[in-house]
């Protein structure tokens, strides 16, 4: 079908502070900010950022989570706009068999996230190497990403950290972002940063993270 693509979704994690000052921390308070990074083992204390992207590695959608939130959870709260027949590569984190056939039955979108050794239902060798080179790109983003980010996000408020973390989202899309009627892309590189820093401010007033108004 015209306009099916190939995409990739993953996570990772933005810490507001070291575990030592958890204690001590003034944006965020509670134990659903308390997750956990497997692939490095070791644990955090903030937000998981959820992004979507081509299979060239370009974001086109990402919301933010609590730590705690398992990436299939937070499946569910991206809007997934892409066209029909499209298929969306994911690790095993993702896998939840009712939503793939909802998908696959509602919105003929394929989700095909990597299968467990104990799966139910496993991959024929093929499509196992298949899924796992697609998702090598991605490791490449968020390489850029976190590079675009500071060693330490320092900020006043909830809104300001997320403010500064949706900037490094968006310079690493290069303007490439869809236009959900939340936010769009001016061409003029010029009024490019004035009006990101302002749709930006809007997104963050509209958005809650599981249920919490970001203040």
């Amino acid at each position: 079908m015209a306009g099916a693509s190939d995409y990739v979704i993953a996570s990772f994690p933005v810490a507001v502070c070291n575990n030592i000052r958890i204690s001590r921390c003034r944006l965020l308070q509670g134990k659903q900010w308390r997750g956990k990074q497997c692939s490095m083992r070791r644990y955090f204390y903030g937000v998981k950022v959820q992004v979507l992207t081509t299979s060239s590695g370009i974001p086109v959608e990402f919301c933010f989570v609590p730590g705690s939130e398992s990436d299939v959870q937070a499946l569910k709260k991206l809007p997934m706009t892409v066209a029909p027949e499209s298929k969306i590569y994911g690790n095993s984190a993702y896998t939840d068999y009712i939503i793939e056939e909802d998908a696959r039955e509602a919105d003929l979108i394929e989700l095909m996230s990597q299968r467990k050794s104990n799966s139910k239902r496993p991959d024929e060798p093929w499509i196992r190497f298949l899924k796992l080179q697609m998702r090598k790109g991605i490791e490449t983003t968020f390489s850029m990403l976190k590079g675009l980010f500071l060693r330490k996000i320092h900020a006043v408020t909830f809104k300001g950290f997320l403010l500064k973390i949706l900037n490094g989202v968006w310079f690493a899309g290069s303007g490439s972002f869809k236009d959900t009627g939340v936010y769009t892309i001016i061409p003029s590189p010029c009024r490019a940063m004035e009006h990101r820093n302002k749709v930006a401010i809007l997104f963050l007033s509209l958005m809650t993270v599981q249920g919490v108004p970001i203040r």
